[in-house]
């Protein structure tokens, strides 16, 4: 992806979160990764938490090191059944609290695939099971 491509993705990103409010990056509707951990970098430091949904442009997590809106940390995480992704680059859209909606912005190749993979995976377990 080129630097074009890609500030016109975030563009587009940030034109739809501004329409539909903090929380356009992820709902309720988004797959759910219950109790999966995850340790995160803001800075210097290192927080440790628990990852609540994804979806393939965005993560939300509730942690103990606090980040503001505008913060960019890095997100290493297990997605099941034990895929290793790595967020290089994150940006945090909405924060309350403890809790955090967080936009992907740099991500290797191969834990996007993960991502995707696990996506698929739970949308067609959905449709199975309606």
């Amino acid at each position: 992806m080129s630097c074009t491509d890609l500030a016109s993705s975030i563009s587009a990103l940030l034109q739809y979160g501004s329409l539909r409010g903090p929380q356009a990056l992820l709902d309720s509707s988004l797959p759910s990764l219950p109790g999966v951990s995850v340790t995160y970098q803001g800075g210097e430091f290192e927080g440790h938490g628990t990852v609540w949904n994804l979806s393939s442009i965005g993560w939300r997590f509730s942690g103990n090191l606090p980040l503001r809106v505008g913060e960019v940390c890095s997100l290493p995480v297990t997605v099941p059944p034990y895929q290793f992704v790595y967020v290089a680059a994150s940006i945090v859209r909405w924060e309350r609290s403890e809790e955090y909606d967080v936009e992907t912005l740099v991500v290797d190749d191969e834990s996007r695939d993960e991502v995707e993979d696990y996506l698929a995976q739970h949308s067609s377990d959905t449709m199975v099971s309606d």
